[in-house]
């Protein structure tokens, strides 16, 4: 695989986590900063291993930052998370399956479906 795509999958890794944090108040420009670099990056040539590697480096710093400025954001407006028990099973009905990180969208979709109002 190329480098472009090493920088393009991890741009796009990046984005929704940056995004679903901005939602939440929560940002840095060094993130944006990534993703233009990285923008810039894969408009050009390949370039060698060292590069290669700085830029995944930076991605991987990107990517953290990103995930710290969300839990910040979801932290801040849902509290710490605790374990919780759950039976276990299934109930026969419909399902949505959502992902961890954009909290604010499952908070609307369980407002949404809640039975009890």
């Amino acid at each position: 695989m190329s480098s472009k795509h090493t920088v393009r999958y991890g741009i796009k890794g990046v984005s929704p986590y940056t995004d679903h944090a901005l939602i939440l108040g929560q940002e840095d420009e060094s993130v944006y900063a990534y993703v233009h670099e990285g923008l810039v990056a894969i408009q050009g040539d390949d370039p060698g291993i060292q590069e290669r590697v700085q830029m995944a480096l930076r991605c991987g710093a990107a990517a953290y930052k990103a995930m710290e400025l969300l839990e910040a954001g979801n932290t801040e407006k849902f509290g710490h998370p605790v374990p919780t028990k759950v039976p276990p099973g299934y109930k026969k009905g419909k399902t949505i399956l959502v992902s961890g990180h954009d909290m604010n969208d499952l908070e609307a979709l369980l407002k949404q479906t809640d039975r009890s109002r």
